[in-house]
């Protein structure tokens, strides 16, 4: 081998070691959620129905609508915004967890949709309980 070679050489493998150390998975730290599981699902199936019936909504109301559905949910669940995303981030950081979640979220809403007990209209007030309760599933 020649001189000029190992010049040439000795940079990309360096290089190339760089790039392989530099992307390795970082693993994400995440903390235990605080909400169990059985209310964040509800919390969740409560919140894609208000979702829902955000999209059909008038243009004008869609952000009223929205912040005032997801305040009353919050406020029925004894949470806030924080700590639900906070919880959100946990249940999702781990696909097992994040499957079973949407698994049971979706079957909870199909069964709705099957009873038809999905609301055609809402009508949500910061100060009003959430639409979708336990009591009305």
């Amino acid at each position: 081998m020649s001189v000029f070679f190992l010049e040439k050489l000795i940079p990309i493998v360096l290089f190339s070691l760089f790039l392989v150390s530099s992307c390795k998975e970082k693993p994400i730290v995440v903390d235990p959620p605080t909400i169990p599981e059985d209310k964040m699902i509800l919390m969740l199936t409560d919140i894609h129905m208000a979702e829902g019936i955000v999209q059909v909504a008038p243009r004008e109301e869609k952000d009223s609508m929205a912040h005032s559905s997801y305040q009353a949910i919050f406020k029925h669940y004894n949470t806030n915004e924080a700590e639900f995303d906070k919880n959100l981030k946990s249940y999702l950081s781990d696909p097992v967890v994040a499957d079973r979640v949407y698994t049971t979220i979706i079957d909870n809403l199909s069964k709705l949709e099957s009873e038809n007990k999905l609301p055609n209209e809402v009508k949500l007030k910061a100060d009003s309980p959430p639409v979708f309760t336990p009591k009305n599933r």
